[in-house]
């Protein structure tokens, strides 16, 4: 199954929606070195059955867990693959619909490669300030 090309009932995309509201993170990230920006979409959970079967849908990395805590992750990277999922699951997001319209925004400006065509430097700034804000627990 491609990535780019997921065909997924109505459902699952719900699910995939109510993992992310629950044990999900939706982020635009600065690089380390400064350098351009990344978005992350990831779940985490004890339950690896629940993150195998994700990824039977959804594709992304599987991590497995750590013993300091005993959760796995399974996290999507790549802006195509990531636009593709959180366009599928915008219908039942809520409490993480503004995480998403950030990457979104970001996804759909960028040429994939760190570059942005219709985004200010100021506007993906605030960006990235905003994504990190929300995922502090800063809500409006």
């Amino acid at each position: 199954m491609s990535q780019l090309n997921l065909i997924v009932s109505d459902t699952n995309w719900a699910f995939l929606a109510g993992c992310l509201e629950c044990d999900g993170s939706i982020q635009l990230i600065r690089k380390s070195d400064g350098c351009g920006h990344y978005v992350s979409v990831s779940v985490c959970n004890k339950s690896l059955s629940l993150l195998r079967n994700l990824e039977v849908f959804f594709g992304g990395n599987f991590m497995e867990p750590r013993k300091s805590d005993s959760v796995a992750r399974l996290s999507w990277t790549t802006q195509a693959h990531v636009r593709v999922l959180l366009q599928g699951c915008w219908p039942y997001l809520v409490g993480k619909r503004e995480e998403a319209a950030i990457v979104l925004e970001y996804c759909n400006a960028s040429n994939g490669i760190g570059h942005w065509n219709n985004l200010s430097k100021e506007r993906v700034d605030f960006l990235v300030k905003r994504s990190q804000e929300l995922k502090h627990g800063a809500r409006p």
